[in-house]
């Protein structure tokens, strides 16, 4: 089965070289390498062009980080398709493990593993339950690391992709409409590596907004008001107030 990976990037020259080889060096050969620059202008189109036709890339302005998947979607020709953020990457050798969950059976439609999120000053595993369920997630809360996440194309497609209103919880919102249409399978090891950096979008400074997004998807298909995630957010809120006025 064929293996399409989308790039989104802007202005992440710093990081997209390890990314993009990540992906190269899997020793899989049904692969495909799709990069979405949204018109850098730190050297990054340099980058992908050193590359010659070992990606496909274009470079123009865009609606947004789901707006720039969408696009690679689009173009993707393969049966399992996923999304790399620029400045995370693969761990190796992780290709055919992916493609032999899709074979196994017709029903799954997304298929996820562990993944390490990388800092300056350690490496964590994080470890997500072994089965969900979109209920599961609709009440709880989102439980899977999107770099360690892949999807079957098809299904992407036939629930309209990515909602590019969404500027945190695209993954999210698109887990719950693809476990909506069929099943997850679980690989025990890590996948990929989620790079910590001062500067990405989700950060700390972000919470709340992060939060209300996350509540909203959840009631958009049906997840109670007064949930789990309605008390950690309250909870977030009250302990930023009270740090203010400490």
């Amino acid at each position: 089965m064929k293996i399409s990976i989308i790039i989104p990037t802007y202005n992440c020259g710093q990081y997209i070289k390890k990314a993009i080889d990540s992906v190269l060096d899997q020793p899989y050969q049904d692969k495909e390498l799709i990069v979405i620059d949204g018109g850098s202008n730190d050297g990054t189109v340099d980058i992908l062009k050193s590359y010659g036709e070992k990606i496909k890339w274009i470079s123009e302005k865009d609606n947004g980080q789901a707006d720039a998947i969408n696009k690679g979607f689009k173009i993707a020709t393969g049966e399992i398709a996923t999304w790399l953020n620029a400045d995370d990457y693969y761990e190796p050798n992780i290709f055919e493990n992916i493609s032999a969950e899709f074979k196994n059976s017709k029903e799954v439609v997304l298929v996820y593993g562990n993944c390490k999120t990388v800092s300056e000053k350690n490496i964590e595993i994080n470890v997500p339950p072994k089965e969900i369920t979109s209920r599961k997630m609709i009440r709880k809360g989102n439980f899977i690391y999107q770099p360690a996440s892949f999807y079957r194309l098809e299904t992407i497609k036939k629930v309209g992709y990515l909602d590019s209103s969404l500027n945190y919880w695209m993954e999210y919102d698109l887990f719950i409409k693809l476990l909506n249409n069929g099943k997850s399978s679980y690989i025990d090891r890590a996948l990929a590596n989620f790079t910590i950096r001062p500067d990405q979008k989700s950060n700390s400074k972000n919470s709340v907004a992060m939060n209300k997004e996350l509540l909203q998807t959840s009631r958009k298909y049906g997840g109670s008001y007064f949930s789990k995630m309605f008390f950690s957010d309250l909870f977030l809120r009250l302990s930023l107030i009270f740090k203010k006025h400490a």
